[in-house]
């Protein structure tokens, strides 16, 4: 199949195939914070897992997912313990195409640098393989760039410093509130990431990301959020300065609707 399964470490997460060697651990997982009542994310019951498991298992003999479990490498009452599962999933073998999701993770451990390693974890493996593939020529990776509001951009401050931590953002401000995050969890891995690829970290004003915002809805029927907007903000000001030519391939993540920012958009 491909990828083939693998296991991949970090400095505070692993990820290896999903068992039901890690049953136990996930119905404690799922049972912390009681997360599968959520309306908004897809948990399963605690003695549901098994039953998940099984799912994920079939979809991977399907070919179209290979699940993983999250294991937690931190020193603590949770070190080497399944902390929550997550997938290469959509996978188009065929094109070399796949997507990272059905992620989750126990209450303990949310708002962590877990998430953050994990997911970069994944796409360095994803990376790697096109790679080998020779789909994608070594050293080209794609080149990352973080985007934050002027008034609270603490891994821009540190980029632009040559810092390899952040230092927590006093007094922030900005309508996004996705980008409201004074201090960056997994700072270190963040910036790591935006030098190795050779990117960028660019900070920009409410009022441009709210305007461009409107126009992605405007002209491409794209519900954005204000984040969304500062991607494109970001976009401009990269080709202004030359850090991004013209006739290159540019992906804008938008991680947010505009229905949660409905005063935004009143005249």
């Amino acid at each position: 199949m491909w990828p083939e399964p693998f296991r991949a470490e970090g400095r505070a997460v692993a990820v290896e195939l999903l068992s039901h060697d890690h049953a136990d651990d996930l119905a404690e997982a799922a049972a912390d914070g009681e997360l599968h009542r959520l309306w908004y994310t897809l948990v399963p019951e605690p003695d549901g897992v098994g039953a998940e498991i099984d799912r994920r298992l079939g979809l991977m003999e399907e070919g179209s997912m290979l699940p993983f479990a999250i294991i937690d490498l931190r020193d603590g009452p949770l070190r080497g313990r399944a902390v929550g599962m997550t997938t290469y999933m959509n996978i188009e073998a065929k094109h070399r195409r796949l997507e990272i999701g059905y992620t989750w993770y126990r209450r303990a451990v949310q708002r962590t640098a877990l998430n953050t390693e994990c997911k970069f974890l994944l796409l360095s493996k994803a990376f790697e393989e096109l790679e080998q593939l020779g789909w994608m020529p070594p050293g080209r990776r794609p080149r990352l760039v973080t985007v934050q509001a002027a008034g609270c951009a603490p891994i821009v401050r540190a980029f632009e410093a040559g810092a390899s931590r952040a230092v927590p953002w006093a007094d922030a401000r900005t309508v996004a509130d996705g980008l409201r995050v004074p201090r960056a969890i997994g700072d270190f891995l963040i910036l790591r990431a935006l030098r190795d690829s050779g990117g960028a970290a660019v900070a920009v004003d409410d009022d441009a990301m709210i305007a461009a915002m409107r126009e992605m809805g405007r002209l491409e029927g794209i519900s954005a959020a204000p984040e969304g907007g500062a991607t494109l903000c970001a976009l401009r000001l990269l080709l202004e300065r030359g850090v991004i030519r013209r006739n290159e391939r540019v992906v804008l993540f938008n991680t947010g609707g505009a229905l949660k920012y409905l005063e935004l958009l009143r005249p």
